[in-house]
Order: C-alpha cells, then sequence, then structure tokens
C-alpha cells in the first residue's frame, strides 16, 4: 500500500481507484483455471441416506452450478458438488407433504394462486447440512443472540439472486477440508411484512403476515420465524465447494497491478444496483470526506471494503471490465 501522505491532495473524482495506487489487485482467470473435481466431496460425504450426490455431467447439476457460481462473481472454486434432497426416508416423505400442505394452506389463508414459493440460500456447516437434512431447522439455527442477526429471532435465508461474493466466507466455519455449504430451499414466503433492524420479534405481527424481510422493495433477507420453520423451508439441495484461500474471500489474488483504474463515480453507480441506500449513504460520505483532506485513501477504501464485501465489489469491477481489473486494498 502507498503511504497515504504522498498521495495527491487534489485527486480528481475519476482517479481513486488508479493502478497507481494499487498493491493488490483482483484479477479475472479465463475459465480454463476452473475445477470441479470431486475428491473432499465424495457421494458418502454427508451422513444422510436422503442426500444423494448429482452427476457432474447433468442439467440439473449444471443449472444450480451456473447460478451459484453467477451469484458468486466468480469461477475460481477448486471443488465443487451438489447433494439433492431425495426425500426417501419416511421422515423426509412428511418434511414433504407437510411443506406441500402448508404452501396451499398459505395460498389459501392470502386467496391467491400460490404460496408465493421462493428459492432461497442457507448459508451452513457439514454438521449443520446432516442435523437440518435429518431433524429439522432448530433454535439454534434461528439464535437471536447472533450479533449478524438484527431482525428478530428466525432463521434467515437469502434471496436466490443474492449476490453470493458478498457473503464473508472467510469468517465462517467450514469442515476439516475448508469445505464449505449452502442449503438451497424452497421457501413459502406467503405475505412478508417489514422488519426493523434491531427487532426482537419472533413470530408475525398478526395472521396477515407470513414471513418478514429486511425490505419490502428490493429484500436481501428472507426471515422464518420459528413457529412454522420446519414447515416452511423445505431444503432441496446442498452445495459444497472449496475457494483456493480460505483465508480471504472467493476468486481474490494477490498480484502487482497492472489493470486500468476503475472511476470512483463508475462504482458508486455500480454498487447502488446491490447495496442498500444506507450503505451507499455511508460509502458517499467516506468519498466526500476523503475530497475534503478529512480522511485518507486508505481509510476511505477500508470503509468500502467493509460496507460492500470484496467479492462485491470483485463482482462489480470484473463486470465493468469484462477482464483483468484493479481494486486498492
Amino acid at each position: 500500500m502507498n503511504n497515504p501522505n504522498s498521495v495527491s491532495n487534489s485527486l480528481s473524482d475519476e482517479q481513486v481507484f488508479s493502478d497507481s495506487d494499487c498493491e493488490s489487485t483482483i484479477t479475472s482467470e479465463p475459465d480454463t483455471t476452473t475445477t470441479t473435481t470431486t475428491t473432499t466431496c465424495a457421494a458418502n460425504f454427508f451422513n444422510s441416506d436422503d442426500l444423494i450426490l448429482l452427476d457432474e455431467t447433468g442439467s440439473e447439476f449444471s443449472t444450480i452450478k451456473k447460478k451459484f457460481l453467477s451469484n458468486l462473481g466468480t469461477t475460481l472454486v477448486d471443488e465443487f458438488t451438489v447433494h439433492k434432497n431425495s426425500f426417501q426416508s419416511l421422515m423426509g416423505q412428511v418434511k414433504l407433504q407437510s411443506f406441500n400442505l402448508f404452501s396451499l394452506a398459505t395460498a389459501k389463508k392470502n386467496r391467491s394462486s400460490s404460496g408465493n414459493v421462493q428459492f432461497a440460500w442457507f448459508v451452513s456447516t457439514k454438521h449443520g447440512v446432516e442435523r437440518i437434512i435429518s431433524h429439522g431447522f432448530s433454535q439454534f439455527d434461528c439464535s437471536s443472540g447472533d450479533p449478524n442477526k438484527k431482525y428478530g429471532s428466525g432463521v434467515y435465508l437469502l434471496p436466490e439472486k443474492y449476490p453470493l461474493g458478498s457473503v464473508p466466507w472467510a469468517n465462517l466455519k467450514d469442515d476439516q477440508n475448508g469445505v464449505k455449504h449452502l442449503l438451497l430451499c424452497r421457501v413459502v414466503l406467503g405475505n412478508t411484512e417489514e422488519i426493523r433492524r434491531g427487532s426482537r420479534q419472533f413470530c408475525p405481527t398478526s395472521v396477515e403476515f407470513d414471513s418478514g424481510v429486511d425490505n419490502l422493495l428490493s429484500p436481501k433477507k428472507y426471515i422464518v420465524w420459528s413457529t412454522s420453520m420446519n414447515i416452511q423451508i423445505l431444503p432441496q439441495y446442498v452445495v459444497s465447494f472449496k475457494v483456493p484461500d480460505s483465508s480471504v474471500v472467493p476468486a481474490l489474488v494477490a498480484v502487482r497491478p497492472t489493470s486500468p483504474w476503475m472511476s470512483f463515480t463508475s462504482l458508486i453507480h455500480e454498487l447502488s444496483k446491490h447495496l442498500t441506500p444506507l450503505q451507499m449513504a455511508l460509502i458517499k460520505k467516506q468519498h466526500i470526506d476523503f475530497k475534503e483532506k478529512k480522511i485518507t485513501r486508505q481509510d476511505m477504501i477500508r470503509v468500502v471494503r467493509r460496507t460492500a464485501g470484496d467479492g462485491m465489489l470483485y463482482g462489480v469491477i470484473k463486470s465493468f471490465y469484462r477482464g483483468m481489473v484493479c481494486l486498492l486494498s
């Protein structure tokens, strides 16, 4: 990192992200570097008779892999497998039937053609996956003691199109082989209500509502209350993958800079498509403070990376350049 004191005090808005100020870059590797071996994610990787390993040559596997990698914002995964919940056990069949009945009941209650069933992601561990598939979600999965769960006590799921690159994978637990896991679930959302940050809510505020969201217009979190979590959420697939280096966000490769800069104006414009107004206000304020010499470039970039996440920034800049790109560290 360059010494902040050596940075020009009159940088224009179009010079904030320049290759001359980068010490590390985020590179876009060609697709030929992608590997999807199954050396650690074998067919018997999970201790569950209901989970079946999908064939990598099948269309079902390809569809889920494409969706996952698109949301992650990179193809740089060392290992990638998909297990499907077959619901072949007795309890599996009960869970499937209960979910279908709840979906029909929700649709009837809300006088709609469906129960507003959506796909959503749930971040878990190997043991967490086995427990959920065998016994269902528990209070462990919706503990209000988690500092990241600020919208009440419930099971938190990510919308299907959520930018998974912004998930702090490096801070999440994985198994001994460094493999991380996501459950792709079907969720009966029904009528949703907006839950305010800091809420201690643990059930719908009235019979009119069935689930919660952090934002009605652009939800980034689905909140399913514990009162109905095991008939309202149906785990259908388990996505397992391993990043090249578990200590960093996927696909962030540190090299010497060789690519051109991206203007901060363009970055703000692209980030506004993914972040909340509150997050964007924070980033814009940092930019203003930097231009007014109240903070250093390093301070500004530190807040931007913490707010948006390296994975999000990687995906945005990769899309912007469609090739090798540079991000100030």
